[in-house]
């Protein structure tokens, strides 16, 4: 392994531990304000570590990396990909054992009882009722609106390193060993977090190796969105909005887990085969025409 990527891991996975970890150690654990402020910090440690390895090899970051905002009509396709996903994992959930479909508002309230008091259940209740459109569809649309803002600005920070610098120092591996590598380090650095039950509350253990593989399947559409966009940005952007559109394929249905419901579930691990499968199909057409 080189000593600049040496370092970078290093880096990332250390900073990502000690504050990941460390929010554990002071009782900051998923749903805690702590946790969410301190997860917001530990998604810069990529870009610490990009720094660190760039420095290494005594380069700048902003142009080696690609780190200047590039517009073209990818930024429209990183923004939009992520919310096909969440109405396929949607559709998927349909087919795991106890998941029903229950487009009923009053099932947000169930999902959101215990961390409301009474009187936020009621005021959020009557919000519901009065929207013009079903959740779900609202949320599509807000999803897209957080995820090229405030979310995409977050993102930036692993993407400068898994985008960015990996990118970088894996290229002329070719499209998809690029892709595999970037995400099997992107999902293993989650491991601090996922272990205090972020994203697999009932499966802490076992959602390690699920989210790394969750992250190696999602890897491809943010290496694609780099590659062809031109920018780290048009992969935070991917990122961000994917972020912000996690949560929707809850929105109507009951029952099962962690595992059988989800985007970071089975149901998202299913819509993501689907989705590298048709890159694959895109990119060998692309291929087959260019050599005609």
């Amino acid at each position: 392994m080189p000593p600049d990527m040496l370092r970078y891991l290093l880096v990332s996975y250390g900073l990502a531990a000690l504050i990941g970890g460390g929010a554990g150690l002071i009782g900051q654990g998923p749903g805690t304000l702590g946790f969410v402020v301190l997860g917001a910090v530990m998604m810069w440690t990529p870009a610490v570590g990009a720094w660190a390895a760039q420095r290494a090899r005594g380069e700048a970051l902003v142009e080696p990396l690609a780190l200047r905002p590039v517009l073209n009509r990818w930024l429209l396709v990183a923004a939009l990909a992520p919310l096909g996903l969440a109405v396929l994992t949607t559709a998927f959930q349909l087919l795991m054992p106890g998941v029903r479909f229950n487009p009923d508002p009053a099932n947000i309230l169930g999902r959101v009882a215990g961390a409301l008091t009474p009187e936020q259940l009621a005021e959020v209740g009557a919000k519901l009722s009065e929207l013009p459109v079903h959740p779900y569809l609202l949320s599509l649309v807000q999803a897209v609106g957080a995820g090229v803002t405030v979310n995409a600005l977050f993102a930036f920070g692993e993407e400068v390193g898994w985008r960015g610098y990996m990118a970088r120092a894996l290229a002329g591996r070719g499209f998809w060993s690029v892709s595999l590598l970037t995400g099997v380090a992107w999902g293993l650095w989650h491991a601090p977090v996922i272990l205090q039950g972020y994203n697999y509350p009932q499966h802490p253990i076992l959602g390690v190796p699920l989210f790394a593989v969750f992250c190696v399947l999602l890897s491809p559409l943010h290496t694609l969105a780099r590659e062809r966009g031109g920018s780290v940005w048009h992969a935070a952007v991917l990122h961000g909005t994917f972020n912000a559109a996690a949560g929707i394929p809850l929105l109507v249905v009951e029952g099962g887990d962690d595992l059988t419901t989800g985007v970071v579930g089975l149901p998202g691990l299913m819509s993501l085969v689907v989705a590298n499968g048709l890159i694959w199909i895109w990119r060998r057409a692309e291929g087959a025409s260019a050599a005609q």
